[in-house]
């Protein structure tokens, strides 16, 4: 059956599975615009914003920015059909796939049909009803029927080339030059509706050329909404200035393939005019929410949020200050892991934290520890053994619980990897499930182990001083 009608006469249906475009849509012309907020919140998750990307191969709308401090910039992207994907010009085409395909036709027939509408420029052309399409400016677009139809109507003029089948004797092949006529008014901004792009779009949309200026533009575009607001940070003994954002809500809607609530931190704001594409801080948000105390980490350093301060009403970040964090020594001593009061991040940053402490309580031991064991009387020595024994244990069940986090992880994923298997192979579709970060590694239990070690040659030290302040 039809489905709309382009610009109310030009009207497409879904096309079989497409397959490689030509290269001539590879071209690095660009426009670049903000998509109309009714369109952007036809994407899931309703995002109510976003760039429209319009190419030769049509127009593609970029919307629910996400980064990842390792991969960078991970938009949503999808094909805007309808009136408002095509251009603005009306040939008065309808167009649609031919289902169930001729069986008495060659296998590469082209099986699109075409018919000229009324009183349209291309009735006015010549064009008859019931052809069977086979070019539009002498591509075939690999009879994928929305690049048929954008090529038709991004232009004033096109050539269309048909066959015309005839009760008698073969097909006639005709080419029409058809000037098409401007819609006037032009198509209402969210007249239309999103779709999945293929991986050879996605792998034309990652270009330089085109992926550059989009993800700036939509940089942009984001940092004008209220909850998107920026607030200047700066970090102690550390230069720059930088600007600091809350994402959250509708940008990273809780959708398959969505990013939980996070802050950014970029260098040299505003971020859209920033040296990378990508922040210099991300920190995803706590279950219950950002909170003074929690560790954050720049650049292999660390602060403790001060004070942070959100929108109620538009969500958007209005105040947020640092303060520069160092590892307390009796803390480490009690069995204190600092990475747990950062907010979820990867499990590098969780890694830097606590060998950073690491580091930290190797000096203590070889610089300040031996000066402390001699000013100690016998209850304060004693009273450090039963801190650094209680320690020791503690830091034991930390260990011993990342590694049965990680093996049931492993086991999940194993699971839903099988899981996915088998919906290839019996053609259902694959359970969709949320990326989170992985907050804890091997590594980081590895280096909670050799925190044990350090512990453990501080606890023989404290010992031997104890034993000689019984004597």
């Amino acid at each position: 059956m039809f489905a709309a009608f382009l610009f109310a006469l030009l009207q497409t249906t879904p096309a079989a599975p497409p397959v490689t475009p030509p290269a001539a849509l590879e071209s690095p012309s660009l426009g670049l615009q903000a998509a109309h907020p009714n369109l952007a919140a036809k994407a899931p998750g309703k995002p109510n914003y976003g760039v429209v990307a319009t190419l030769p191969a049509g127009k593609y709308l970029f919307t629910s920015l996400r980064f990842d401090l390792e991969k960078g910039a991970g938009p949503r992207i999808l094909r805007i059909q309808g009136p408002v994907g095509y251009g603005p010009y009306y040939v008065g085409i309808q167009i649609r796939p031919w289902e169930p395909r001729p069986t008495d036709f060659k296998e590469n027939f082209p099986p699109i049909m075409a018919s000229a509408i009324d009183g349209s420029p291309a009735k006015k052309a010549g064009f008859k009803r019931f052809m069977i399409l086979t070019s539009v400016n002498g591509s075939n677009f690999n009879w994928q029927v929305p690049l048929l139809a954008y090529a038709m109507t991004s232009a004033p003029e096109c050539e269309v080339t048909a066959l015309e089948f005839h009760m008698i004797g073969r097909p006639t092949k005709h080419t029409y030059r058809i000037k098409a006529e401007r819609r006037v008014p032009p198509a209402d901004p969210a007249d239309g509706w999103l779709e999945l792009i293929t991986d050879d779009e996605s792998r034309i949309l990652r270009s330089d050329a085109i992926w550059d200026p989009t993800i700036r533009a939509l940089l942009k575009t984001r940092s004008e909404l209220p909850r998107f607001h920026s607030v200047t940070l700066e970090l102690p003994d550390s230069p720059g200035k930088r600007q600091a954002n809350f994402v959250r809500g509708l940008a990273y809607a809780r959708v398959p393939g969505g990013m939980l609530p996070s802050l950014e931190c970029w260098l040299d704001a505003p971020p859209e005019k920033s040296g990378g594409l990508r922040p210099e801080g991300l920190w995803i948000e706590p279950p219950g929410g950002f909170a003074a105390g929690q560790i954050l980490g720049v650049n292999g350093q660390f602060f403790f949020i001060r004070s942070i301060r959100v929108d109620g009403a538009s969500e958007g970040l209005t105040d947020l200050r640092l303060d520069p964090w160092k590892p307390n020594v009796e803390s480490l001593l009690s069995g204190a892991r600092p990475s747990a009061q950062m907010p979820p991040a990867r499990s590098s940053q969780g890694e830097s934290i606590e060998e950073f402490c690491n580091d930290t309580l190797v000096e203590w031991k070889t610089l300040t520890l031996p000066g402390e064991l001699l000013s100690q009387d016998l209850q304060s020595t004693g009273n450090l053994v039963v801190r650094l024994e209680k320690g020791l244990l503690k830091l034991d069940l930390e260990v011993k619980g990342i590694r049965s986090r990680l093996d049931v992880a492993a086991r999940a994923e194993a699971e839903h990897q099988a899981q996915a298997e088998l919906a290839a192979k019996t053609g259902q579709p694959a359970t969709q499930v949320q990326a989170t970060p992985a907050t804890e590694s091997e590594r980081l239990a590895d280096l909670l182990e050799q925190r044990k070690a350090i512990l453990m040659a501080i606890l023989g030290s404290a010992k031997q001083s104890l034993a000689n302040l019984r004597r």
